[in-house]
């Protein structure tokens, strides 16, 4: 019924705010390591743009779970609305970053999203009356306080590590570690995330 798709559709959208902010957090903190690994030493605009780049990951679950509410209730008017916005918002962060780099195009394509993109897609959500608007609001809101928590806690321990002279690959498994355990902690703090990853596990195990 619709009050139990509410309940499931926030339950997911709080189990991704909860997974995506310390995992974008995680990518933002380790975008220097992370690019050494890959390409090597020497790619410090690359960096830069990863280091940017990496702030939208904490939309890209929400934004996909918006999408499934909407071709799953058959809502493709309001879909189509959404995503003729969201276009519009991408070329325009692309084409005001163009005349000045690829690094501000990663950057307002980043806060494109963050700022914009998101809150219109919970709005246009919200008119189909598919999902509790004011609670999707309120835990994106918070969402974004997590992200900035989770990069500082982040920050510091990678600061702290630093003094043992630890090797790179081994900083990034200690850091993605905390990552995980952190993300862990916050889905099941909340107890609709809770209830739903526990009946999950469940139905896997």
């Amino acid at each position: 019924n619709e009050n139990e798709f509410k309940k499931l559709t926030t339950a997911l959208f709080i189990s991704f705010v909860g997974f995506a902010a310390p995992a974008a957090s995680f990518l933002i903190t380790c975008s220097k390591p992370i690019v050494d690994l890959l390409l090597g030493s020497g790619w410090g605009e690359a960096e830069k743009i990863f280091s940017w780049l990496a702030v939208a990951v904490f939309c890209k679950p929400l934004g996909c779970h918006v999408y499934w509410i909407f071709v799953s209730c058959g809502k493709m008017k309001q879909m189509t609305q959404w995503t003729i916005v969201n276009m519009l918002f991408t070329v325009c962060a692309i084409l005001v970053g163009l005349p000045y780099g690829p690094i501000c195009v990663a950057a307002l394509f980043s806060l494109s999203e963050i700022t914009l993109q998101i809150p219109l897609a919970i709005f246009f959500l919200g008119k189909t009356r598919l999902i509790a608007e004011g609670e999707w609001y309120r835990q994106y809101i918070l969402g974004l306080g997590l992200l900035g928590g989770s990069y500082v806690l982040l920050q510091t321990i990678r600061n702290s590590l630093e003094e043992y002279a630890l090797s790179p690959n081994l900083e990034l498994c200690i850091l993605a570690s905390v990552t995980f355990i952190l993300s862990m902690s916050i889905a099941f703090a909340n107890p609709e995330s809770r209830s739903f990853l526990r009946s999950c596990m469940a139905k896997i195990f």
